[in-house]
């Protein structure tokens, strides 16, 4: 059974990421949510066109160059990073969130080799 969250109002819930990419005649605004139920109800009640995605959020791990510990794990399994964002809320430390190929194997990888994952409820509270 998944976790059971409380309610959240919207003056709770917060954009923990942001990317926008504009181009000439539009704009894509990508947008990590703390609370992605509640962040959906509003974007269909506003009219908004959106679409949703599955991410993978990892904590940046200390000492040197982490950034290029995570890819290295990734890359050296053939997963593909289609785009990441900081994250802006720190849980514990410093986070990344990745769009990528299998999420799911990235995990299992990512947990093999001692990086810790962030779920959803890390980012609510």
């Amino acid at each position: 059974m998944g976790q059971v969250f409380p309610p959240q109002t919207e003056e709770d819930a917060r954009i923990v990421a942001l990317s926008i990419q504009n181009q000439a005649d539009t704009a894509l605004v990508r947008l990590v949510c703390s609370d992605p139920d509640l962040a959906r109800q509003v974007f269909q009640r506003e009219g908004f066109s959106f679409a949703e995605q599955d991410l993978l959020v990892v904590e940046l791990p200390t000492g040197p160059q982490p950034l290029t510990a995570i890819c290295t794990t990734l890359l050296a399994a053939e997963i593909n990073i289609h785009y990441a964002y900081p994250l802006m809320v720190r849980p514990r430390q410093p986070a990344l969130a990745m769009y990528l190929d299998d999420a799911t194997l990235a995990a299992q990888l990512l947990i093999r080799k001692g990086f810790k994952l962030i779920g959803e409820s890390d980012i609510r509270t």
